[in-house]
């Protein structure tokens, strides 16, 4: 993969790593660079390029985000690539050598467009003439991939007979309707020596065709100056040339036709004359006037800067209409990535500190020359530049970054920081990688829109998930052959997690381009990562390495200098001079002691003082450090406790702090006022501390950190960074208890309250709310203090904490806060056990914070102030939120829950039908798989389904990539490989034996399956081509079995494919080396390897991490064994009842199933039990961890349950600084298997009573009151699904159905205890095919039973059917009681609403039901149905939910105002505007509430909407439903009472949400707020 290029040898060659060079100036500087490069003769042309030029539109210059489209069109015997060279070297092209690279071009493509007019050699035939020429440059714009899918505006420019071609496309395309918007994209033309009004040559060339043996042509004669085509052309183009802009070109010198010489296109026939076109004179003739010799050349320049400027005032229109929409979508991103810091901060500072002149002798460097050449060898690129510490390596990386902006080449960019959390870590770069990537293409920025609107979870602090999951795929997606990704990386021995850059570095492969350009100290380990980076095999990139000599540092300082000549107050020039070069000798290069020592010089007002400083001064930068410790334990000893307070704060901060935020934090911590603290850090501080230009105090260097934290160093002003931090998080928090912090004190003065917080808080309120956390983790856990004022905050003012972090839009911040609680609260308990009370407070919370993250996060993040008084109701009550809130928040109350506790199941989906036998998890979709042949996928933030593919029979594995965009599904002896996004199969396969694992390589590349047969079968990923297969049989141990072979009957393979763990009946696991195709070993619990010895293992899994060479293994009795498969030793068992494993992927956890139904979760390193489910219940058939292991997933009978324990959460926060946490007691949970759903719901006239069906098929009672069932009323047949309920008033009816096509109608009693009781059987009846709907007539005499093959009229005084009426029913249909006529009942359909009558079978009257608020008629797909049909408003309203077939989501919904009952026809008009608007947000409709329509929007908010305000775009907004409340539901089960109750439906209980309509927030649509978690 990697081929590492010398630096003086031959290419092929592979010179020594630390090959140093001299970086001498090699030439003037009056020569740039660039210049030089663009211009220097080449003795080969580029490979495969064509010197006179392709045919049609040619690619020249793709960036990253294309703003608009420069086309250039050739001449009259000219090419697309001759017509624009100077000469036939292809460095002289420059519509693709040199404009690309200035500035002002960066978001240009660049086209040419060549066609056939070469008079001498042409094959067209003579009758083709400038509009056929024309007609080819439109369709070629129509049909390029670049430029038909796009809106860009569209720049032409053409040389001669060019010109007439593009007026000739523009005036067909106004012309042609169907080309309107191609037409409306031309903005500009720019005309080189364009013959508007002919020239007289081309009568002259046509004669002399004449004369020869070739044929006269059209398009020459085109260009006589009597031509009637060009008279027209002319005509036509007046009439549109005003709506573009014009510049014409013309020659001012003869043109040499080696007969004569003259001007081919004169001054009047070049210039159009309208009024608004711009036109001048070129120094050059005709051949020339198109082409230059340089990038100097005067002409070029002239044209260069034409262009800039028509194409920049297109430009800024185009970013004026476009750049409030990516305003909010960067705003979003930035939330999204979780930026701390915009990229650009530190690069000012080093932009201030470089001097002018100072790094200039890199551009004339062979190697970065290279580097920056697009044209050269090298796809990708790593560059290296060493230096010694404090020698000018940042300013050098600020110089880098801005050449190659000066060139318009794009290029991100990071400063690694030490000591700054934000800013020390690969994470960090890659998200900041991200967000510049997304500042420059609208590409990255859709990438990066769609992740967030399928509410993406990630790790922000995972780098490899990172680059795996969004980088790489990003750049693989939004990447063209041209296009070449610069990454300039300054201190990469600043950055802690440096081995994640390495790693991601080895696995770019050839097909992208990345130059990347890192300084940093040349550290042992960082010396070693680059020479194994060297060592790879392959040519996917190339790596050079320099050390930046003592020369060129020197020749920079001897700059800085003397541009800081003015700090040396005494003296003459000379006497200066002389300091100067006595300051640079003793330097030795490093530019920090010549800072420190300009500074000591500064105070110096005499020769003889300078002298002594000069003398005196030590040139290491210890003992310059040393001497400054010395200057401050000089100071009065109040300064000095001033001095280790502004240290301790600067060294140990998670990042740097302004000047405003460290003297709240002084005042605070030591009770110090310091008017003037920028000037006392710089004075106190001795210049080990400075304050940069954007007002942070930071510290001068990362040695003086090093120097000051040094537990060798004996000084009063050591810092020791354990006690710092528990410094700095008894600060954090004491602050968070403080008023600042308060709580407000009520929903009223809440508005008031806030607005009034948010002006006058603290500058400090931002660091403590944020940064807390990481002092509160590295801090040590011995000091009792700091556990006190945690338990205040915890019980105090954490909720108003929450709604500051949500408000600043980073939830992420909570989970991190939650997994510092549990690191610093388990250190604790190891050191000296706090207070139960505590324990216990800050274990809930550890809890909470999670999962009000999963559960409410989007609530959070669109309105912060619902932590106070609407999300606490709807948490458990034994959680620290709903505690914490008690009665002074308490304004809704919820009850009928049992919910004591979170639950940790969080979703149960149940297909009822098809037995679940796979399961597979992405970063934001599953897969199940079915025994009937269905993968259904689902949300992971939902776990709602988004579509079904068909795998064609029953489905045994399924396995995601890391990118979530290929899926395979495995049956029993074939693959399929699914494109996710468009749901086809790429490709198939079928192997001869069953399956036994399918797994892919980590490049994921290849596919690989084994099988039964003992056969290894890889494919290629892109092709499904079989690249390799092979046979262990022979190669396995078992000599007793002579030439009987017994078949496999488990395998699995390692994370990096190279190991194969295969499992025989009685025998021990083996181990079988994939590329060396050869026994690696076997490994048992038992030494006797021969057949039967053991009980035979049934399941295996490797663990994930690489660096953990262990295997688990579950054997028939239930253990699970640890293996170590290099020293192929036991390391431990666990009598677990294991069945079925798999890991999580950072190998942390194992989680186990077995065939009763139990899941446990054990530490994979340990197998030490941490969490466990008993479940008496169907076996468990597969197990899935998602991306980030927080929650793993298992398939059981006809179910997928989704799991997200408590105890999932902390396990990847483990490693780190502190001590590992103390054993905690296993987490046992149990489930009733027999629990059942409530499938339907029916509210008692009263609305003091509730009915409900359920999966058992009972029908029972329920209190409206306290939420509790009364008692059962009656059953159907046992287990049998009760699908549909309604109740009759009037007669006190109630009818139910069921799955099994039953319908049952009862007549109620009232009872004193139980409320209602069942007085008598009025019917019983089985149809003939499913029911679909039960409808009571308002008088409750009649019942409609409404099947899949016919409806049904009974009469309910006879319980005899009066009527049926046998029907083709319509794909989707609803029935209801005419609001207005009670002796009607109405059919809704897709396409009409019928009257029928309740005493007649005929239909009445018909309305017809249109659409007219769109083009598109929502009920015309055929996927949609309709989804439920309701009123409001007193019957005035009719509502029609539609929904895609399958899905229980509303897509659109109608609100139709009801036309009089009289009326014999009318036409349904829907309320204008709905659809488009709020129809867009609701998810399902709750139901009427007086005048106002309730329903749940996309975001899980209860809303509502006023009948008078239908057709407007404001609704109000009133509370949240938890997450996990929809998630275990598969069929949204909610209603609405008179009193403004909402009842809603959570498995096998009923919610009943009391007050929550009294709170409303009034919002328009599109104006909410708020963004993606």
């Amino acid at each position: 993969m990697i081929t590492i290029l010398g630096i003086l040898s031959p290419p092929r060659r592979r010179p020594a790593l630390d090959t140093r060079l001299s970086l001498s100036r090699q030439s003037s500087r009056a020569r740039g660079f660039l210049q030089r490069m663009l211009s220097r003769q080449r003795t080969l042309p580029h490979e495969g390029m064509n010197a006179h030029g392709n045919i049609g539109l040619n690619l020249l210059f793709c960036p990253t985000e294309p703003l608009i489209d420069l086309i250039f069109v050739h001449s009259l015997g000219g090419g697309s690539t001759k017509t624009w060279c100077y000469s036939e070297d292809p460095a002289q092209f420059w519509p693709k050598e040199w404009l690309p690279r200035e500035q002002g071009f960066r978001n240009v493509r660049i086209h040419s467009f060549g066609y056939d007019a070469d008079w001498l050699s042409s094959k067209s035939g003579p009758t083709i003439n400038i509009y056929d020429f024309a007609r080819q440059l439109l369709e070629s714009l129509r049909h390029s991939p670049h430029t038909s899918r796009t809106e860009n505006d569209i720049v032409f420019v053409a040389h001669s007979m060019g010109g007439l071609v593009i007026k000739q496309a523009y005036v067909l395309a106004r012309q042609d309707p169907s080309m309107a918007d191609l037409a409306r994209r031309m903005k500009a033309m720019v005309f080189m020596g364009t013959p508007h009004r002919g020239s007289d040559l081309a009568q002259t060339l046509n004669n002399i065709l004449r004369s020869s043996s070739l044929s006269v042509r059209s398009y020459i004669a085109n260009l006589t100056r009597q031509n009637e085509l060009l008279a027209l052309l002319n005509d036509s183009f007046r009439h549109y040339a005003n709506d573009v802009t014009l510049f014409s070109f013309y020659e001012s010198h003869p043109t040499d036709l080696y007969i004569r010489s003259e001007v081919i296109v004169p001054k009047e026939s070049a210039i159009l004359g309208y009024t608004h076109e711009r036109y001048a004179m070129l120094d050059a003739d005709h051949r020339r006037i198109c082409k230059f010799e340089s990038p100097s050349d005067h002409n070029y320049v002239f044209v260069r800067n034409t262009l800039r400027s028509v194409i920049d005032s297109i430009v800024e229109r185009t970013t004026k209409e476009h750049k409030v929409d990516i305003w909010q979508e960067l705003r979003q991103i930035e939330s999204f990535l979780g930026m701390p810091s915009r990229p650009d901060d530190d690069l000012e500072d080093v932009e201030a500190a470089r001097v002018e002149g100072s790094c200039e002798w890199l551009a004339d460097n062979p190697i970065f020359q290279r580097w920056v050449d697009p044209g050269s060898e090298d796809r990708s690129m790593v560059y290296w530049l060493s230096a010694r510490p404090a020698t000018g390596k940042s300013v050098l990386s600020g110089y880098v970054i801005n050449f190659l902006d000066d060139k318009s080449i794009d290029c991100s960019y990071y400063f690694f920081r030490h000591g700054d959390k934000d800013r020390s870590t690969m994470s960090g770069f890659l998200r900041s990688l991200l967000y510049q990537m997304a500042l420059r293409s609208t590409r990255v920025r859709q990438q990066l829109m769609s992740m967030i609107e399928q509410t993406v979870r990630f790790n922000k602090d995972d780098s490899n998930f990172i680059w795996r999951n969004f980088v790489w795929p990003i750049i693989a997606k939004t990447s063209t052959p041209s296009t070449i990704h610069y990454w300039v990386l300054d201190a990469l021995d600043e950055c802690s997690g440096f081995d994640a850059l390495f790693a991601a570095m080895s696995s770019i492969t050839p097909q992208a381009r990345i130059r990347i350009l890192i300084t940093s100290r040349k550290l042992p380990e960082i010396s070693q990562r680059f020479g194994e980076l060297q060592g790879m095999p392959g040519d996917a990139i190339s790596v050079f390495h320099e050390e930046i000599s003592l020369k060129h540092t020197e020749a920079d300082i001897h700059l800085y200098l003397k541009a800081n000549r003015h700090k040396l107050h005494v003296g003459s020039e000379n006497q200066k001079d002389e300091f100067i070069l006595r300051i640079l000798e003793k330097s030795e290069g490093c530019f920090l002691w010549v800072r420190f020592v300009l500074d000591e010089l500064a105070s110096a007002w005499s020769i003889h003082q300078v002298m002594d400083i000069l003398n005196k001064v030590p040139q290491q930068m210890d003992p310059l450090y040393t001497r400054a410790l010395t200057a401050m334990s000089s100071k009065p000893s109040e300064s000095r406790t001033l001095i280790r307070a502004i240290l301790t704060w600067i060294v140990c901060a998670a990042r740097p702090l302004t000047v405003a935020e460290l003297s709240e934090a002084l005042r605070l911590d030591e009770e110090y006022e310091v008017p003037e603290l920028e000037s006392a850090v710089v004075s106190l501080c001795a210049g080990l501390a400075h304050v940069d230009k954007n007002g942070r105090a930071t510290i001068v260097h990362l040695t003086a950190r090093t120097f000051l934290t040094d537990p060798a160093l004996d000084s009063e002003f050591r810092i020791d960074e354990n006690q710092g931090h528990l410094r700095l998080a008894t600060c954090c928090l004491k602050f968070l208890c403080s008023d600042h912090m308060r709580l407000p004190r009520g929903r009223r003065g809440m508005k008031k309250q806030t607005t009034s917080q948010s002006q006058t808080r603290s500058p400090f309120a931002a660091y403590a709310c944020l940064e807390f956390a990481e002092h509160l983790r590295r801090a040590t856990s011995t000091n009792n203090t700091l556990s006190s004022v945690l338990h205040q905050f915890l019980g105090a003012n954490i909720l108003s904490w929450i709604e500051y972090v949500a408000a600043a839009e980073n939830l992420p911040i909570l989970k991190r806060t939650a997994n510092s609680i549990n690191t610093y609260l388990q250190r604790c308990i190891q050191s000296s056990p706090p207070p139960d009370e505590f324990v216990r407070l800050a274990e809930t919370w550890v809890v909470d914070l999670h999962r009000i993250v999963a559960g409410f996060g989007s609530n959070l993040l669109t309105f912060p102030r619902a932590i106070y008084w609407l999300i606490p109701p709807f948490c458990p009550k034994s959680s620290a939120v709903a505690a914490t809130a008690g009665s002074r928040f308490s304004r809704i109350t919820v009850k009928g829950l049992k919910n004591e506790c979170w639950n940790d199941r969080i979703s149960c989906i149940d297909s009822h039908e098809a037995s679940a036998s796979a399961v597979a998890c992405a970063n934001t979709i599953f897969a199940v798989g079915y025994s009937r042949g269905s993968v259904i996928l689902h949300h992971c933030s939902t776990c709602l389904p988004w579509k079904t593919l068909e795998h064609g029979g029953p489905v045994r594995h399924l396995l995601f990539n890391g990118q979530s965009t290929h899926l395979i599904s495995a049956g029993q002896q074939d693959i399929k490989v699914w494109d996710v996004d468009s749901g086809s199969v790429c490709w198939d396969a079928e192997v001869p034996r069953d399956i036994m694992t399918v797994a892919f390589t980590e490049d994921e590349k290849t596919v690989m399956v084994a099988d039964k047969t003992s056969t290894f079968t890889a494919w290629s990923m892109q092709s499904g081509k079989v690249e390799r297969t092979l046979n262990w049989a022979e190669k396995m141990p078992f000599p007793d079995e002579g030439t009987f072979r017994r078949p496999p009957q488990v395998a699995a393979l390692s994370p990096d494919a190279s190991l194969l763990g295969i499992v025989y009946r009685g025998r021990p696991v083996c181990l079988y080396e994939v590329e060396e195709e050869e026994l690696h070993g076997v490994v048992s619990r038992v030494s006797d390897h021969s057949l039967g010895s053991d009980l035979s293992p049934i399941a295996l899994v490797f663990n994930k991490n690489r660096d953990s060479p262990t295997l688990a293994v579950a054997y028939e009795d239930g253990d699970v064994c640890l293996f170590d498969y290099e020293e192929l030793t036991m390391l431990a068992s666990f009598e677990a009842s294991a069945h079925l494993l798999a890991c999580s992927p950072d190998g942390l956890t194992l989680v186990t199933g077995n065939s009763n139904g139990m899941v446990q979760l054990l530490e994979f390193e340990t197998l030490r039990l941490i969490y466990r489910v008993d479940a008496a219940d169907h076996g468990v058939r597969g197990l899935s961890f998602s991306p980030d292991g927080q929650r793993f997933m298992d398939v059981r009978g006809s179910q997928c349950n989704v799991w997200e324990p408590a105890v999932l959460l902390g396990m990847a926060k483990r490693a780190g600084p502190s001590a590992e946490p103390a054993e905690r007691e296993p987490v046992i949970k149990g489930t009733d298997g027999d629990e059942v759903e409530i499938t339907s719901i029916q509210l008692h006239d009263s609305e003091d009573f509730f009915f409900v069906g359920r999966s058992d098929g009972s029908v029972s009672l329920f209190d409206t009151a306290s939420g509790e069932e009364r008692s059962v009323l009656y059953k159907h047949t046992h287990q049998i699904s009760v699908t549909n309920i309604v109740w009759g008033s009037q007669k006190r009816i109630l009818a139910s159905s069921d799955t099994a096509s039953r319908f049952k109608v009862f007549a109620l009693t009232p009872d004193s205890q139980l409320g209602w009781d069942v007085k008598a059987n009025l019917i019983d009846r089985r149809a003939n095919s499913m029911v679909i709907q039960l409808l009571l007539d308002p008088s409750n005499n009649f019942l409609l039973v409404s099947t899949e093959e016919y409806n049904s009229v009974w009469d309910l005084r006879t319980g005899q059917m009066v009527r049926m009426h046998v029907w083709q029913p319509p794909p989707s249909f609803c029935w209801i009681n005419h609001p207005k006529s009670p002796a009607h009942h109405t059919l809704i359909t897709k396409e009409t609403a019928t009257n029928f009558e309740w005493e007649s079978p005929d239909a009445t009257v018909q309305w017809a039901a249109i659409q007219t608020t769109s083009d598109e008629d929502p009920f015309s797909p055929s996927s949609r149905r309709v989804k439920n049909v309701s009123t409001f408003a007193h019957g005035e309203q009719l509502v029609v939910e539609l929904a895609l077939r399958y899905e229980q989501s509303t897509t659109d919904m109608l609100v139709f105002s009801l036309p009089p009952t009289d009326s014999k026809s009318w036409i349904l008009q829907p309320a204008q505007g709905f659809n488009e608007g709020l129809g867009k947000k609701i998810r399902h409709v709750i139901g009427g509430y007086g005048s106002r329509l309730v329903f749940l929007d996309s975001q899980r908010w209860v809303c509502s909407v006023d009948a008078g305000l239908i057709e407007s775009r404001s609704y109000v907004r009133h509370f949240p439903v938890p997450s996990d409340w929809q998630n275990q539901q598969r069929k949204l089960l909610m209603a609405v009472t008179r009193k403004g109750e909402i009842l809603f439906v959570r498995q096998n209980e009923v919610a009943i949400i009391s007050r929550g309509l009294e709170f409303g927030e009034k919002l328009e649509v599109g104006a909410e707020g708020g963004g993606p978690m």
